[in-house]
């Protein structure tokens, strides 16, 4: 009997085993069959309401839902979804949203990748697949990862220019503007905080043809919203990686034939400012000899004693008084010397 309750208890368990794993796992497969059938829709103008952009897209098929991110709040208290519904957006910081747009079939979602880039709200909408992590889904980045890990900017660093010493008000449409003539751009991309959204100084542009690219360094020092632009080619995945990790460490670039790295401009400002306080350090401190001595004169003045502020540790020459005064103390303590030894001699003597 007890072999046999044993036995049923250990089929039960299993069965239980099985059903926990299919709820685990359906969930997981509805969500990135929901993925598949999402797109990415950048740039968008912050007045633009949740119904204007499903009967946009419902040209390419039916729409499910509707979701608006990437707000920059004028209330930091509040959440973003709150920001959204009662329009406190401050447009000085980002004048754009992202949206994300869920299609009933995933048909639809080819039919609309087909219309990046193309002028819809007075904007040049990016449209590109939805991201397979939540947490860039909520658009911390502004930027969605590709489908496949990043594989395919393996091949659109090779279409991609990288963008320095931008203004951090700088709007996504002005790049577009600025670097469209020189071929036709896939996407815009600048890399914001995800709390604030406000601009870290740096981003990318990504033209459909390799051509494009060198056509687009010649824009290399020139203005762009009041500051001196600087436009390198993309080099390697590390771009893609620095640029979803906030960009610790920046960008690999290769910069214009040409071009001195060390005479650039916030190169040449870490090495002015390096020198400088080596300068100073140097002035306070009386340079790496005079600290030698120093530190050689408080050891045989008494250890490592710290001393007080404006003093110095080499004892000045004595003065001809202070020399007479010595020497007086010492032919006193001479003569006590002698008194002590004649007074002893006499007190054996008598003994």
């Amino acid at each position: 009997l007890k072999s046999k309750e044993s036995g049923k208890r250990a089929e039960a368990s299993t069965s239980a085993d099985a059903e926990d794993s299919c709820v685990s796992v359906a969930p997981a497969a509805a969500e990135d069959a929901r993925l598949m059938r999402t797109i990415f829709v950048g740039n968008i103008p912050p007045a633009t309401r949740r119904h204007a952009l499903t009967k946009h897209f419902a040209s390419f098929g039916a729409v499910e839902s509707v979701r608006i991110r990437s707000v920059a709040s004028s209330n930091l208290k509040l959440a973003r979804r709150a920001a959204v519904i009662k329009q406190a957006i401050d447009t000085s910081v980002r004048d754009a949203v992202n949206a994300y747009v869920v299609f009933a079939d995933e048909a639809a979602v080819v039919k609309a990748l087909a219309a990046n880039g193309q002028v819809a709200f007075g904007r040049h909408l990016r449209v590109d697949r939805a991201v397979a992590s939540k947490r860039q889904a909520d658009g911390d980045e502004g930027s969605p990862p590709m489908a496949d890990g990043g594989a395919a900017f393996a091949v659109a660093h090779k279409r991609s220019v990288f963008l320095g010493n931008l203004a951090f008000d700088l709007q996504e449409e002005a790049v577009w503007e600025a670097f469209g003539p020189f071929g036709t751009v896939e996407y815009v991309r600048l890399v914001r905080d995800p709390q604030t959204q406000h601009g870290k100084g740096f981003g990318y542009v990504c033209f459909t043809e390799r051509a494009s690219v060198e056509s687009a360094l010649s824009l290399h020092e020139t203005k762009l919203n009041g500051r001196t632009l600087r436009v390198f080619r993309c080099k390697g995945e590390a771009s893609a990686r620095s640029g979803a990790k906030g960009s610790k460490g920046g960008a690999k670039a290769e910069a214009k034939p040409g071009v001195d790295w060390k005479n650039r401009p916030a190169a040449s400002l870490r090495l002015q400012l390096a020198a400088s306080a080596k300068a100073r350090k140097k002035a306070k401190g009386g340079g790496g000899i005079a600290k030698k001595a120093k530190g050689s004169a408080v050891k045989k003045a008494g250890g490592n004693r710290k001393l007080p502020k404006g003093a110095s540790a080499v004892k000045p020459a004595p003065t001809p008084s202070q020399l007479a005064h010595i020497k007086a103390g010492k032919n006193k303590a001479k003569a006590a010397a002698k008194r002590s030894l004649a007074g002893k001699g006499r007190a054996g003597a008598n003994g």
